[in-house]
């Protein structure tokens, strides 16, 4: 059965039911740290895209391939259809 986790709201690390710091603002927003460092960091005004540690970071900076995997579709194919010139078709064309 998986564990639910959910996200640190500094550094995106997994947090594990029983662990981590909630903290709820003025306007009744939850956010939930994973360390006293992201907390304090994100209530002094840090931001997460300026500590090299964080996930935010190596996303901006595409350190690891791993945080987003995006699976590439193939693009679509022209197909090729000949056709005839203003007069001629493409019957007679062929012909020539």
């Amino acid at each position: 059965m998986p564990v639910k986790t959910e996200p640190c709201a500094f550094s995106e690390e997994r947090i594990y039911p029983g662990h981590g710091l909630g903290f709820v603002n003025r306007a009744g927003k939850k956010f939930v740290f994973a360390t006293c460092k992201n907390r304090h960091l994100f209530l002094s005004g840090r931001k997460a895209l300026n500590q090299r540690w964080t996930k935010q970071w190596r996303r901006a900076h595409k350190k690891e391939s791993i945080l987003r995997q995006v699976k590439k579709g193939k693009g679509r194919r022209t197909l090729k259809s000949e056709r005839g010139i203003e007069g001629l078709s493409l019957q007679e064309l062929l012909k020539k």
